[in-house]
């Protein structure tokens, strides 16, 4: 290392991340928690990664047309044609299912036929960014992943941001129901962790935008939110950290055990949870 500066980056490049996603897991059900980054947090042996379902699919599949897309109007000025969209949500879904899918009744018993499915709805919610959004958004980054050091605890944040404008971070959510978006004026904590990073980095506090792509049976739909994070918003989020972080201090040494999710929680499900059939906590319920 060529100064102290330089070695206490480096230790904080090698700290173990808490992300967003980890977060909402923890809060959600600590066993899934366990399970999933169990050797990473030091409170399990292994880390079982279950395959995505159909709906992440399909969105990964959304979001690498719409990358494509803004990277070529960032780069050229232009969009590239609806064709490619097409192309490259289609190619992804099919990048995605070969690299190994969970399905789950109807859609495990034709599973070419799922795939297909899968790939239209990608195509389809695209179609709508490509059509609707993309052409009144001037993005200034895409994708940008980003890394926040917290002193004094054991882990750092990171997350990535789908797309950054000039005072506005944009979410962009694919589902089939509006109910999973938040509410208007919500600031969620990963909107909170987008706001942090963009104060580390000297910018003001952003206004952040969730554009939900939803597939509704009469066809895709756009449903959006937005909310204004204040400093204000930081405080629950630093407060969930440090309890995520006591939890699993408390795992660690055998003072506490992983909590599993209520029975009723929607997730709690064979259709949500990869973990469900070798669950001992599991509602028994499929979907």
């Amino acid at each position: 290392m060529d100064s102290p500066m330089d070695e206490a980056k480096y230790k904080a490049s090698k700290k173990v991340q808490l992300t967003s996603s980890m977060l909402r897991m923890f809060a959600g059900c600590g066993v899934a928690f366990q399970r999933r980054y169990g050797e990473r947090f030091g409170i399990g042996p292994t880390e079982e990664i279950i395959p995505p379902g159909v709906a992440a699919i399909a969105g990964t599949g959304v979001h690498k047309s719409i990358e494509a897309n803004l990277t070529a109007k960032m780069d050229t000025g232009e969009p590239i044609s609806r064709e490619q969209i097409n192309d490259i949500a289609r190619d992804a879904v099919r990048d995605e299912w070969d690299g190994g899918v969970m399905l789950h009744g109807y859609e495990a018993v034709n599973p070419t036929k799922t795939l297909g499915e899968t790939q239209d709805k990608s195509i389809r919610l695209a179609g709508l960014h490509y059509s609707m959004l993309a052409p009144q958004i001037v993005p200034l980054a895409l994708e940008e992943p980003f890394v926040i050091v917290l002193d004094n605890y054991p882990y750092n944040l990171s997350g990535r941001k789908d797309i950054r404008e000039d005072g506005t971070i944009r979410d962009t959510k694919t589902s089939a129901t509006s109910s999973t978006l938040p509410a208007d004026g919500d600031v969620t904590m990963q909107m909170a962790m987008y706001a942090l990073d963009e104060q580390v980095q000297g910018r003001p506090l952003p206004r952040v935008i969730t554009d939900g792509l939803i597939d509704l049976k009469s066809g895709p739909a756009l449903r959006q939110r937005s909310a204004v994070v204040t400093k204000l918003n930081f405080n629950p989020l630093y407060a969930r950290i440090e309890r995520a972080i006591e939890t699993i201090e408390a795992i660690q040494s055998g003072h506490a055990a992983a909590m599993p999710c209520d029975p009723t929680h929607w997730g709690c499900t064979m259709r949500w949870c990869g973990y469900a059939p070798t669950c001992p906590f599991w509602s028994g319920r499929e979907k």
